[in-house]
């Protein structure tokens, strides 16, 4: 599971700085969280402190509110049992070198409108509760989600000062092409360079 979020993270245009000048956020000076040098997650063992559970959290963090799979270390959750998704778990996630959980891949068990996923951004459970809506990116093949939330800024862990991060919202590959009205995966990210 751990390529296939690798793969989706590549086909959404990993790579370039975000800048104030397209409208969008900055990366945060100094922030350590960079897809291509995240790792699967450790199977047991790593950090436990912090009061983040979603992004930004430590791995024995997010594992209090999403149980791992023993097998496939970086899928976490239920799995779904019914539909498209028939099999695959809630959630995928990539740590740190050092244990913190920096970008959450999460298929949904049924569809959802974009205006429903923003309505109810905080009740999905990776985001933080205090994640506070920046600004969008215009639909490409996704549409991308700016958020800032002060517990991601000031825990040590995570490692973004200015408490950043994005959600990037997916329609099934089956539609091919990026339809508000259905989205079927959520990609949550520390790093901010990604795009569609």
């Amino acid at each position: 599971m751990g390529v296939a979020v690798l793969i989706a993270l590549a086909a959404c245009g990993e790579g370039g700085t975000s800048t104030p000048d397209n409208g969008v956020p900055a990366n945060t000076p100094g922030a350590t969280p960079n897809d291509l040098t995240s790792v699967n997650c450790p199977g047991r063992g790593g950090p436990t402190t912090g009061r983040l559970t979603g992004l930004g959290a430590t791995i024995g963090q997010f594992r209090h509110g999403h149980p791992q799979d023993p097998n496939y270390t970086s899928d976490f959750g239920a799995t779904i049992a019914s539909g498209p998704k028939n099999g695959l778990h809630e959630l995928s996630a990539r740590c740190s070198g050092e244990g913190v959980i920096v970008s959450v891949d999460q298929h949904l068990d049924r569809p959802m409108t974009d205006s429903e996923i923003k309505a109810s951004i905080i009740s999905l459970g990776i985001a933080p509760s205090d994640a506070q809506f920046q600004s969008a990116r215009p639909p490409g093949t996704c549409e991308i989600l700016y958020y800032s939330s002060a517990s991601i800024a000031v825990d040590p862990g995570a490692n973004d000062t200015a408490g950043t991060f994005l959600v990037e919202l997916t329609s099934p590959v089956s539609v091919g092409h990026w339809d508000p009205s259905n989205v079927g995966d959520l990609i949550y990210d520390l790093d901010e360079s990604g795009g569609c």
